[in-house]
C-alpha cells in the first residue's frame, strides 16, 4: 500500500473465510484490510477493502480479534498532542465502519497512572472472554523508566470493568518485562506471557496468571503467580506468542539466542496450568 514503512502485524480469520490483516501506515495510522478466501481484496469492506483509522497525532494496531457477532476489535496504542501514549482499542462493524456502541464512536483510549509524556504505553495482545468482556495486555513505562506488565479489562461496551482490580487496570512490576500475549482460561483466569530480565541480565519466558478479579494467582508458579522457562544458562529467551491447546496447557513461542551468536533458534515452551507447576516441555 503506497510508499513508506507499512507494517502488517496481526491477522484473524472470519467464520466466512475472510482474512483480516491489521497493522500501521508509517506508524502513524492504523490500517485494517479484508481479503476474500481466494486472496482478492474484499471491496465491500471499508473503502476498496481497506479501513484507515486516525487517533490523536499517531496510532497503530498490534492485535485483532473477531467477536462471535462478527464485530472486529483492534488494539494498539495512540499518542496525543502532549505526546502521552495510551492503550487504544477500536471496534468495527462487519463492513469496516466504526461501531458507535463501543466507547466514543468506536474508540477507547486507556490511561495508566504512570502514563506521561514520552513514556511508552502499548497494548500488544487481545483476548475475548466467553461473557463478551475484552482483555488487553501490554506494557507501561514508569516515571523511573521501568517497564511493567500492564493489563486492562473492558465490558462489551468499551467501559473499563471495575470488577478487575477495582478500576479495570492491573500493572505488575516484573523487571524489564512487557506482556506480549494474553489468553483467558475457561475459568476466567487470565494468562499473560512476556520476557522480563532476570538478575543476570538475560531474558526468560515468563507466564503470569491472574485471578478473574485481577489479583495475582498465588497458587500458580512459584507461589507468586509467575512460572518461568529458561532454555539454557546465559541465553536470552524472548516470547512473542501464546496459545492454549485442547488439553488446557499454555504454549509459548519465541526465540532463544546467546550474546555473540550470529543466529537465533526457535524456542517453544509448554506450561501446565495447575497449581505451582512450570514448563513441562522446552525445545
Amino acid at each position: 500500500m503506497g510508499v513508506g514503512v507499512n507494517l502488517a502485524v496481526a491477522i484473524a480469520i472470519q467464520p466466512d473465510g475472510g482474512v483480516l490483516v491489521a497493522g500501521s501506515l508509517n506508524h502513524q495510522q492504523s490500517v485494517l484490510i479484508r481479503y476474500k478466501s481466494d486472496g482478492s481484496r474484499d471491496t465491500s469492506f471499508g473503502t476498496g477493502g481497506v479501513v484507515v483509522t486516525a487517533i490523536g497525532i499517531a496510532n497503530w494496531t498490534t492485535s485483532i480479534v473477531v467477536q462471535p457477532d462478527g464485530k472486529i476489535v483492534a488494539a494498539g496504542a495512540s499518542v496525543d498532542l502532549e505526546n502521552v501514549q495510551r492503550f487504544a482499542l477500536v471496534r468495527y462493524n462487519r463492513d469496516g465502519s466504526l461501531d458507535g456502541t463501543f466507547g466514543s464512536n468506536g474508540i477507547v483510549r486507556t490511561n495508566f497512572e504512570s502514563s506521561g509524556p514520552n513514556r511508552a504505553v502499548v497494548a500488544n495482545s487481545l483476548s475475548l472472554q466467553r461473557d463478551g468482556r475484552i482483555v488487553a495486555a501490554g506494557r507501561i513505562t514508569t516515571a523511573s523508566s521501568e517497564i511493567e506488565f500492564a493489563l486492562a479489562r473492558y465490558k462489551s461496551n468499551g467501559n473499563l470493568d471495575s470488577t478487575f482490580d477495582s478500576d479495570g487496570k492491573v500493572t505488575t512490576p516484573i523487571y524489564g518485562g512487557e506482556a506480549t500475549s494474553v489468553a483467558v482460561q475457561s475459568d476466567g483466569k487470565v494468562l499473560a506471557a512476556g520476557s522480563p530480565t532476570d538478575y543476570a541480565g538475560q531474558h526468560d519466558f515468563d507466564l503470569v496468571r491472574y485471578n478473574a478479579n485481577g489479583t495475582l494467582d498465588t497458587t500458580f508458579g512459584g507461589g507468586d503467580g509467575i512460572a518461568q522457562a529458561d532454555f539454557e544458562q546465559g541465553s536470552n529467551d524472548v516470547a512473542y506468542g501464546m496459545a492454549l491447546d485442547n488439553a488446557g496447557k499454555a504454549v509459548i513461542a519465541g526465540i532463544s539466542y546467546q550474546a555473540g551468536w550470529y543466529y537465533s533458534r526457535f524456542a517453544i515452551a509448554r506450561f501446565v496450568l495447575g497449581a505451582r507447576l512450570g514448563p513441562i516441555d522446552a525445545d
